[in-house]
């Protein structure tokens, strides 16, 4: 059924194994895979060290721990993938010494499709995780406690990532169209011609439905968080300090995930919409591949793009990972506790002698919106 479901053009392709590859040996087509190539050799490190960072920062500082910060966590792992293992197998594959192996060999190649599904999809449906969670936090916060809790979170973090390997190695299983006989190796291991067209249709719509259903609960956000704002100020003068803290608090949650997924759809853009345009010949092959290097850069981009914005959208943010970068890995642990205590020093005050804060929700009511305080992010 797999095999027999298939797109014109993508037949077409599988039909073309003499089809000219010429392009790629054409001087701005070399010197855009060497700018590539360079520039992920930079990336992996950063992307590495950065999300290390914001992994151990929200798992070892206590005023992290709240269920939108693990959503962010499950982003940080798979941003440390796409540096760690889909960055690299890209590279191989553009080397030229190490390109024939990448590509010549079912394993390889399979592997390299999976890496990017991977960590492609566990940034977006991790991104999607956060939509819904801030969706139900600021439409309904009076039942947020109880719908959303810690132990949820985590338990759909686990289903997400088993599900996601499960499904991003089943062409290794078998279920691929990967044959030895084809030449040359670029259409031997090409994602649209190498895996079977209805499993290609499947990913490509669960992006499309998965950036859509974001964007839509994005745009609710937004419009509720005005008008909350200005119903804030038409009552500043009632309100207690909490309150207003509690308020801020929300509103940059909101700001820093909607930039969040504003920066993963520039990014990933230019790369969804370059495909069509393999098969409009609007632009020549050397364009089209030139382009299509730039927006692979850019999607891999991303990766290092959502730490540095995490510290600059949020003051403690910044100072964790200040302190983390100041101390060594096996320090990071006491520094960040004695960094909660000092910014915390009331809770802190409250329980003498307890090594850390006991973490008791509140419940606070202003005009008529419910905040608890493991909502903060």
């Amino acid at each position: 059924m797999l095999e027999s479901f298939n797109f014109d053009y993508l037949t077409q392709l599988k039909e073309a194994t003499n089809h000219s590859f010429v392009f790629l040996e054409h001087r701005n087509v070399i010197i855009s895979h060497n700018v590539f190539i360079v520039v992920c050799l930079i990336y992996i490190p950063s992307i590495v060290l950065v999300n290390t960072l914001v992994f151990w920062g929200i798992v070892l500082y206590p005023g992290f721990h709240t269920t939108n910060n693990y959503l962010l966590l499950s982003l940080s792992i798979a941003d440390f993938l796409m540096g760690s293992y889909c960055i690299p197998m890209y590279v191989l594959s553009y080397i030229k010494d190490t390109s024939p192996t990448i590509l010549g060999n079912r394993t390889a190649c399979l592997t390299l499709f999976a890496s990017k599904q991977l960590a492609g999809s566990g940034s977006l449906l991790s991104l999607f995780l956060i939509s819904v969670d801030r969706f139900i936090a600021i439409t309904w916060p009076f039942r947020y406690p109880f719908l959303i809790n810690e132990k949820k979170i985590l338990r759909l973090i686990v289903i997400q990532w088993l599900l996601l390997t499960f499904l991003s190695f089943l062409p290794m299983m078998g279920l691929n169209n990967y044959n030895p006989a084809v030449c040359p190796l670029i259409l031997r291991c090409n994602y649209f011609t190498t895996l079977p067209s209805l499993y290609v249709l499947i990913w490509m719509c669960f992006i499309c439905a998965a950036i859509s259903i974001s964007a839509a609960l994005h745009i609710r956000i937004i419009f509720i968080a005005i008008r909350q704002v200005s119903r804030f100020k038409s009552e500043l003068g009632t309100l207690s300090r909490d309150q207003i803290t509690q308020f801020h608090n929300r509103v940059s949650s909101v700001k820093l995930t909607s930039f969040l997924m504003l920066v993963f759809v520039i990014l990933y853009l230019p790369y969804v919409l370059i495909t069509p345009f393999k098969y409009l010949n609007l632009f020549s092959e050397v364009t089209i591949e030139i382009i299509q290097v730039v927006a692979q850069l850019f999607t891999f981009g991303n990766s290092l793009a959502n730490g540095p914005i995490y510290a600059i959208a949020r003051t403690e943010y910044k100072q964790v990972y200040m302190t983390m970068l100041t101390a060594y890995p096996w320090r990071w642990k006491i520094a960040l506790r004695n960094l909660h205590r000092e910014q915390h020093s009331s809770l802190y005050d409250s329980y003498p002698g307890t090594p850390r804060p006991s973490r008791a929700f509140s419940v606070k009511t202003f005009s008529g919106i419910s905040k608890s305080s493991s909502e903060a992010v």
